[in-house]
């Protein structure tokens, strides 16, 4: 994979815009010769065989990218952070791309359980602002230094519930994942089943008119997308 045709795009605010391409290098392809009516083959390089087109807000490093079926969201997270370390010669740089969730929906399946046996969170600190529900924890991060944070809350044997509704510090810290610095995982019990809710779940996402989805002007793309990078812009202001 790479990343190609990266242009500037300023629609209120300055962004990237770009394409993740995933490509063969070669890829064998036959083809009939009219004159000695024999099949042949030949090789043809750097075939595109998926496409996405990407959108990076500068200031916040926000992503916004088109979803494609040959390129899944695991996929574009895993291979669009490695490749940004690797156009860095993986110096001073320690890329992660992580969802930023429909918030209601993961703190809803989280009190839907009827109890909770088991809670892991990984954290990064933000870049720029912090968001008031996590601002404290976010400052102590930065001021110890920290390039990232992992803790896991497990639930005593002998104990029926891990009780996280009253809890600030662990709160704070599933709404800092939500918001796409870093990601947490609750494992409970609903009508007798262990099932597990992670913040990747339900991805934030934003429809564009099929009329401009695969246009060659990303501005036209990025105004119909501009409500949504705003509604998050004040979701991590707030």
């Amino acid at each position: 994979m790479g990343i190609f045709e990266i242009e500037s795009v300023v629609e209120q605010d300055d962004y990237l815009s770009g394409f993740l391409v995933k490509y063969r290098p070669l890829d064998p392809e036959q083809f009939v010769n009219t004159e000695t009516r024999e099949i042949e083959e030949q090789e043809i390089r750097n075939r595109i065989t998926a496409k996405l087109r990407f959108f990076l807000h500068i200031r916040t490093g926000i992503i916004a990218y088109q979803v494609v079926s040959q390129i899944n969201e695991k996929s574009f997270r895993e291979n669009f952070a490695k490749l940004l370390e690797a156009s860095y010669n993986n110096l001073f740089i320690d890329a992660e791309v992580q969802a930023i969730n429909q918030e209601e929906s993961f703190f809803e399946a989280v009190k839907s359980f009827d109890s909770i046996a088991k809670v892991s969170i990984y954290l990064h600190p933000s870049n720029p602002s912090s968001r008031d529900i996590w601002k404290r924890v976010d400052e102590r991060f930065k001021n110890l230094g920290l390039e990232s944070y992992t803790e896991v809350y497990k639930l005593k044997a002998d104990r029926s519930n891990l009780d996280i509704e009253g809890d600030e510090e662990i709160n704070s810290k599933l709404h800092m994942a939500s918001d796409g610095y870093g990601k947490a995982k609750v494992r409970g019990k609903k009508d007798g089943e262990y099932e597990t809710v992670t913040t990747g779940d339900n991805p934030i996402e934003a429809e564009v008119e099929n009329s401009v989805e695969n246009t060659e002007r990303p501005q036209e793309i990025l105004k119909q997308i501009l409500p949504t990078f705003r509604s998050l812009f004040n979701r991590i202001r707030g």
